[in-house]
């Protein structure tokens, strides 16, 4: 079997979520969408601007990194933050900017190779994502005009986006590599994460920014309180209203860090707290229903992915690195 190269800029390396193989279209496509927002006026962003880095002697000025950090300063409009709250956001803000440093790294090295994309290509990609996400046009139109901007802007910035990825294909993905050793190794190790109607049922707790997810799993496992009353005091996620049930869901229906803090798991147990859309979280085990293993072949390709992920996200940093230790980088946020 030969490993075959998935999109792990969007998936690992820029989103750094855990999703489902169908979903990776959709985050293609949508990718530039995130990253723009409503334009202030002209004399607004004169009055903000100013130079927040210059990477080998390109600009990035705050309005375009505010624009950019938009969105996520949107969740949050209308409710009076706390210091942990305000930190977390300059933290997230200061992330955007290293991506964007690294995004200006790479589209200069992709000209320095000759790497140019059409807008033709760019638009081919749309109409392919469109039809591979099952996405209306009209409804991929009404997206945009809810972000305030143009097909013209998304299709500049699939452009920079599938740049990128060309350069990547060269310079990190080519070099990517599994055996089928090494998923048969895996596979027989982990086994019980491949079963065929295994169920789970299960509760959750999505914490505030600002509260200490360790704290209240030391509440609930010395039994202070129960995981049902913890979710309905503090969680602001799905079920808070009922202790945080979710109900019946199959095991290979979960997201892979979900299932890898639900693995060492018996039923009643509380997990680790873990990441989920940039908020801490914890999960409760109520039951869990064994199924049947499923063969090899049926699960191989998504084991090379599993194993690929790891070992693509340590050649990205190491090349970005180089990148950046041969680049002119002042930041001056």
């Amino acid at each position: 079997m030969s490993w075959k190269p998935t999109t792990y800029r969007f998936v690992t390396v820029r989103q750094k979520l855990n999703i489902s193989a169908q979903k990776v279209c959709t985050i293609f496509l949508l990718a530039a969408l995130s990253l723009l927002l409503r334009e202030s006026s002209p004399a607004q962003a004169q009055v903000a601007d100013r130079i927040v880095a210059v990477v080998n002697g390109e600009i990035i000025t705050l309005y375009e990194l505010d624009k950019r950090f938009a969105p996520v300063v949107k969740q949050f409009e209308g409710k009076e933050l706390s210091a942990a709250e305000e930190e977390r956001l300059q933290a997230m803000k200061r992330q955007f900017l290293d991506r964007r440093i690294e995004d200006m790294l790479l589209l200069q090295e992709a000209g320095r190779f000759g790497i140019k994309v059409g807008e033709a290509e760019a638009e081919n990609k749309v109409k392919e994502l469109l039809q591979q996400s099952k996405m209306s046009d009209q409804k991929f139109m009404e997206e945009l005009v809810k972000k305030g901007f143009t097909r013209a802007e998304y299709i500049a910035e699939m452009r920079k986006e599938i740049t990128i990825n060309k350069l990547l294909d060269y310079m990190v993905r080519a070099k990517v590599a599994v055996s089928n050793e090494e998923v048969e190794a895996y596979y027989r190790s982990n086994m019980g994460s491949y079963e065929s109607g295994r169920k789970v049922v299960l509760r959750l707790i999505v914490l505030p920014l600002d509260m200490d997810a360790e704290g209240l799993r030391k509440k609930i496992v010395g039994r202070d309180m129960t995981f049902e009353e913890a979710a309905k005091k503090h969680s602001v996620g799905p079920g808070a209203e009922t202790g945080g049930d979710l109900g019946a869901l199959g095991w290979e229906h979960l997201a892979p860090d979900w299932r890898k803090v639900l693995e060492d798991l018996k039923p009643g147990d509380v997990s680790k707290p873990f990441d989920l859309s940039g908020r801490k979280a914890l999960l409760q085990l109520v039951q869990d229903t064994a199924g049947d293993n499923r063969p090899l072949p049926e699960v191989a390709e998504q084991i090379r992915d599993k194993l690929a992920k790891p070992k693509y996200e340590d050649i990205y940093a190491n090349y970005i690195s180089r990148l950046k230790s041969k680049a002119i980088i002042e930041i001056k946020l």
